[in-house]
């Protein structure tokens, strides 16, 4: 048995010359324990494979989409023996206790919740359009929970959730993912104003070199808000406490998810 952490973190990622910094800004500045899990289709280069830490895990996979990729690094997540998970994405920027205090919401609320961070769109300083030079997500409650960002749960709510739809090709799997998490308990939901992330957007539009391109959102966006909607009788732009299941969740099989260890 893994030695017990407390948090294993899974994102698809492809910015690998960020993860060591994204790996450091969480080890430098949280006392808990952790475990970050990339899976993408670039290759770190051989400099910065030596500079990864045993506890920052790369899943390499030349299977097209975004969904697929976070798939594979939250089965290895799930495998990780973590108290808690956390969905993350490598374009963000995480300030300084950031873990900790997620870590802290959950243990003192000592049942299933979902908690997240405080979200910018951009880091302070830089500039974007549309401009939001603010934390927009403040106030998170069950009614309002498609403002949770980067949600962290328990292992084992995690596990009763299930797995990612393979009808799903770019990061809109979480709005699946989310209504899961909805409809599966009354459970509370918050978002933690004092962990506090950003989106760096120097990043985010590092487009060079990139599998997904600039912004895979924008290529994969209406093709997953579809399958949502095929899914879900459901108001994803304006969310109104409606949400019936009309279809049931198609998972990956096992051998069809094709990875291998960096």
């Amino acid at each position: 048995m893994n030695e017990k952490i407390d948090v294993a973190l899974w994102l698809p990622g492809i910015r690998t010359h960020y993860w060591l910094k994204q790996y450091n800004d969480l080890a430098d500045y949280n006392d808990c324990t952790f475990k970050i899990f990339y899976c993408g289709q670039r290759r770190p280069t051989v400099e910065e494979r030596k500079s990864f830490p045993d506890n920052l895990v790369y899943i390499y996979s030349e299977m097209p989409g975004v969904t697929p990729h976070a798939e594979i690094a939250r089965r290895h997540a799930m495998g990780a023996n973590s108290k808690y998970v956390m969905l993350y994405s490598d374009d963000m920027y995480a300030y300084p206790g950031m873990l900790d205090y997620l870590v802290e919401e959950m243990e003192n609320y000592g049942g299933e919740m979902v908690a997240g961070p405080a979200f910018r769109p951009v880091l302070e300083g830089q500039k974007t359009v549309p401009a939001a030079d603010r934390f927009i997500n403040l106030h998170v409650t069950r009614d309002t929970f498609f403002g949770t960002s980067h949600p962290l749960i328990l292992r084992k709510t995690a596990g009763n959730i299930g797995g990612l739809d393979k009808r799903f090709k770019g990061p809109c799997f979480d709005r699946d993912y989310f209504l899961r998490l909805y409809s599966y308990k009354n459970i509370p939901w918050k978002t933690v104003e004092k962990a506090k992330i950003a989106e760096d957007m120097k990043q985010q539009f590092d487009s060079q070199g990139l599998s997904w391109g600039s912004r895979a959102s924008e290529t994969y966006t209406p093709h997953d808000w579809s399958v949502c909607q095929e899914i879900w009788d459901v108001n994803l732009k304006n969310f109104d406490g409606h949400a019936v299941r009309k279809q049931e969740n198609i998972f990956f099989e096992d051998d069809e998810l094709i990875f291998e260890l960096g």
